[in-house]
């Protein structure tokens, strides 16, 4: 099986289990890594797909993104991590901008992904600041990124 047909088939699986844990009220993973990096994944394998199977990946993925953020009339998640630009921004809250930038333009829910890129822009600004100013809870706090490679603060 092609590499591309091979990652297709698991982010849909992904998907699937994002969408069965979000219906049990339970967390996918108190971090957001994993979805993180399938976004990434539909992005890399995006030009070996076909519109349809872009859409079948993208479109519930992109809705568990918005399912996920917290707000009125949604459920109550078990260990869903809400971590804001303080704590290290590694929550859901920070899935938006990637999955803004995964959907934007596939023409199958640019709006959401409109409304992604701009809610997730207003909250990476600030964590940004908060990074570059080593003021965050992170472990690695005391390091700055230079020239590539982690160095520490003197």
């Amino acid at each position: 099986m092609p590499k591309d047909q091979r990652a297709r088939k698991m982010l849909e699986s992904s998907v699937a289990a994002y969408h069965a844990a979000y219906a049990n009220h339970r967390a996918v993973n108190w971090y957001s890594t994993s979805r993180i990096l399938a976004l990434c994944a539909y992005d890399w394998i995006w030009e070996g797909l076909t519109p349809d199977e872009r859409k079948a990946i993208i479109v519930p993925l992109v809705q568990h993104v918005e399912d996920i953020q917290p707000g009125k009339g949604k459920p109550a998640i078990i260990r869903r991590d809400l971590g804001g630009i303080e704590s290290g921004f590694y929550g859901v809250p920070s899935l938006l901008w990637y999955s803004g930038h995964a959907s934007f333009g596939d023409g199958f829910c640019d709006n959401l992904a409109t409304s992604h890129l701009r809610r997730g822009g207003l909250r990476l600004r600030p964590a940004r600041r908060v990074r570059m100013t080593g003021s965050c809870m992170s472990s690695r706090r005391r390091y700055f990124l230079i020239g590539g490679s982690l160095a520490p603060l003197q």
